[in-house]
């Protein structure tokens, strides 16, 4: 075989050898652009992934921990044995046990959830619906700083639609319910 020289064009229209073209040159813009696109739709990917696993009975079971975890300075805290449901819409809870720094004060078996949790970002909480099922209000809450709670309660938006009140059963010696709150009878063990 003989040797092989590199092919050199012409220019069709000259004749002339063309200069060998040089190294080429990098569009930075359109480069920053697709490369932002790309890192923008992996991350829209990835929220949409997210939503998915927190809706899941794995992510239930991580919000079930996470609420769990949380101690606030009032002393309250809330257990959730089992979320059925999507968390960001209506969720039924089950087992739901409330704890004061004396022990358990409720226990609640089930309750129904209709929230919109994207609305605490721009205006606090909003919660269109709250049904307790078969709730065992055993005494009133005590909390250890009552100013913690009242400050809480001045700065976290809650918005309620309605107050409706429901009541599913009745005993002589529950709670009276109203449309400004329960009224406790001092014997406890009663159901709401």
């Amino acid at each position: 075989m003989a040797d092989e020289s590199p092919v050199i064009e012409e220019d069709p229209l000259t004749g002339e050898a063309a200069p060998p073209p040089g190294p080429r040159r990098r569009n930075w813009r359109r480069y920053v652009i697709t490369r932002g696109a790309a890192l923008l739709g992996a991350l829209v990917v990835g929220l949409f992934a997210l939503f998915l696993l927190l809706d899941s009975q794995i992510g239930h079971r991580f919000v079930i921990d996470r609420i769990a975890e949380l101690s606030p300075r009032s002393g309250l805290k809330i257990e959730v044995g089992r979320i059925e449901g999507s968390i960001f819409d209506e969720a039924k809870l089950h087992d739901i046990v409330l704890r004061d720094p004396e022990g358990v004060f409720m226990t609640v078996p089930e309750a129904e959830l209709q929230w919109r949790p994207f609305s605490w970002l721009r205006s606090g909480l909003d919660i269109r619906r709250l049904v307790l099922h078969r709730g065992m209000l055993d005494r009133l809450p005590q909390t250890v700083d009552e100013l913690a709670v009242q400050r809480v309660a001045a700065i976290f938006p809650l918005h309620l639609e309605g107050h409706h009140v429901a009541v599913a059963g009745h005993s002589n010696h529950g709670p009276t319910l109203s449309s400004q709150g329960i009224a406790l009878p001092r014997e406890p063990h009663r159901r709401c």
